[in-house]
């Protein structure tokens, strides 16, 4: 069967941006599931799986308007190691991602970074902020 709005598909994947730096990865043996159709997965990806069938292969760069949208600068927020709760500060290294919402409204995703230098790690030194149009729930 293919691929098509309104049917459910199970997919493995493994997201890698533009300089070649893997994100994100299905784990083996636990595929994704979603609603094709339904705004479960970002467009672009969904867009590019349709009319595929099982064993097919797709690679395929996404645009930011066809997924999370364009990053905005304006955006950006340090967040304080202290926001953490005290048990899991000293578990956070740099190049964590983490998902929060943003005082302005918007889901976001960050990553933390290395914090200054010959200082403790920070926490959102240069978080990868954007809008997203329309979030679909944290928890479908």
């Amino acid at each position: 069967m293919q691929i098509a709005k309104g049917t459910v598909a199970a997919i493995h994947y493994k997201v890698s941006t533009s300089d070649g730096e893997h994100v994100d990865a299905s784990q083996p043996g636990e595929p994704m599931s979603f609603l094709c159709g339904s705004g479960q997965i970002i467009i672009g990806l969904e867009d590019a799986l349709i009319g595929k069938q099982a064993g097919d292969s797709v690679s395929v760069e996404i645009p930011p308007e066809r997924a999370y949208g364009v990053r905005e600068a304006d955006l950006d927020m340090a967040v304080p190691l202290s926001a953490f709760p005290a048990d899991v500060r000293g578990r956070i290294t740099a190049g964590m991602q983490f998902q929060a919402e943003h005082p302005v409204g918007a889901r976001c995703f960050q990553r933390t970074g290395p914090g200054p230098p010959g200082g403790s790690p920070s926490p959102f030194r240069r978080p990868a902020l954007h809008r997203i149009p329309n979030p679909p729930p944290a928890n479908p």
